[in-house]
């Protein structure tokens, strides 16, 4: 099962189906439909190959945040999905392929994150998905530089203009992405994996990841990294290097108010974020997961996603859910660090570490609307309840 599962990460992280011409026009399609196809496919099957052991039985609604959540998806998928066919209204749209997409992700996300919990058997697991995880973006890592460089040659021939003509070399370090914002989302939310491991390949995998992040200037990655490098810091208590990560870090934010002034602003993300809350009236149960997908346009560019996992949550969900998530992570964290304190364990101090970048991530990004980031996530939680040995209290 478990090599299945690796598979299933790197398949994930690479697939893409071959293409030529404007790159941003056909991305969903050629790279974000098949790698969401791979996680289907092969989580169900890693997600079968688990009932043939007897100790698996119940997954779901082990954890009582986990199976309310899940209940209350497959409940607002059958309200949203089922209600119109019951009740129509004139023109109303029966069928959202993204709704029903966003369902079959998250159904099949709960279960295999608890599969991955049940049969982890011990952290040794956990250190071989860390090194298959840091392995995977040390190569797209520097396969991105090259991209960068020019010396790409399976996306040579793509146009990298923007509609109004210009070019940037950044765009395309898109790694096997589609798009270098999430590349460099992925490769900032393992990089804190990469610290845990002594052997130099393992910095050598930081430094190519720390060198493709600083090129592509993607912001929310970069502070993702300097996140991840602080948390994991102040765990293994490794205070000098601590300050002087701190003093990077002041720095870089001052570099980033001066240089992209519009991040913050109206014209950025406050501005969608400010769209969604203005437009969501069923506040207290959401619009369906997949909804937002092509409602709005802001800046004359029509957008998929909130850019704020959470806030995204809240429309698709409501409120209430969005209470069940936090809930959820607050006890995550509460049993992780519960274990911290009684062993400072090395491997937990890394999976803390990168699942705080990974929700640095969540903040300006949607990590759990891309399949390769998702996966991501669904391992380090995994891994926390796992190595948390309170699973199902």
């Amino acid at each position: 099962m478990w090599i299945l599962f690796y598979i299933l990460i790197v398949s994930t992280a690479i697939v893409f189906i071959p293409f030529e011409g404007y790159w941003l026009e056909i991305l969903q399609n050629q790279f974000r439909v098949p790698k969401e196809l791979v996680f289907v496919v092969l989580s169900s099957f890693v997600i079968a190959l688990a009932f043939f052991d007897r100790k698996i039985n119940s997954i779901a609604f082990k954890d009582k945040w986990i199976g309310m959540f899940l209940a209350f998806a497959v409940l607002s998928f059958g309200i949203i999905f089922y209600m119109p066919l019951i009740f129509p209204k004139e023109k109303q749209i029966i069928f959202h392929v993204w709704n029903f997409r966003a369902t079959i992700n998250i159904v099949l996300g709960v279960f295999l994150l608890s599969t991955l919990v049940n049969r982890a058997e011990g952290n040794s697991r956990w250190i071989t998905t860390a090194k298959v995880l840091c392995y995977l973006a040390g190569t797209l890592a520097f396969y991105s530089i090259l991209q960068y460089f020019g010396m790409d040659e399976i996306f040579k021939n793509y146009d990298w203009r923007f509609e109004n003509g210009n070019f940037d070399p950044k765009v395309k370090m898109i790694g096997f992405m589609g798009h270098n914002f999430i590349n460099s989302n992925y490769l900032a939310v393992i990089s804190p994996l990469c610290l845990i491991f002594r052997e130099f390949r393992f910095k050598a995998i930081y430094g190519f990841i720390v060198i493709s992040l600083i090129l592509s200037q993607v912001c929310s990655s970069i502070l993702a990294l300097i996140v991840g490098l602080l948390m994991y810091l102040l765990l293994s208590k490794r205070y000098s290097h601590l300050f002087f990560s701190i003093g990077v870090g002041i720095i870089w934010v001052f570099y980033i108010i001066n240089r992209f002034p519009t991040f913050f602003s109206n014209n950025g993300r406050i501005g969608i974020w400010k769209t969604v809350f203005e437009n969501n009236h069923n506040y207290l149960v959401g619009n369906g997961f997949g909804s937002l997908a092509s409602k709005f346009v802001f800046n004359n560019t029509t957008f998929l996603h909130a850019h704020n996992d959470f806030i995204e949550l809240y429309w698709s969900s409501g409120i209430f859910r969005l209470i069940i998530v936090i809930g959820f992570l607050c006890n995550l964290f509460k049993e992780s660090f519960t274990v911290y304190a009684n062993s400072n364990s090395m491997l937990l101090i890394g999976y803390i570490s990168a699942f705080i970048s990974f929700l640095v991530i969540a903040l300006f990004g949607f990590p759990m609307e891309v399949a390769p980031l998702a996966l991501v996530g669904i391992t380090y939680i995994a891994s926390l309840k796992s190595q948390g040995g309170v699973y199902g209290n």
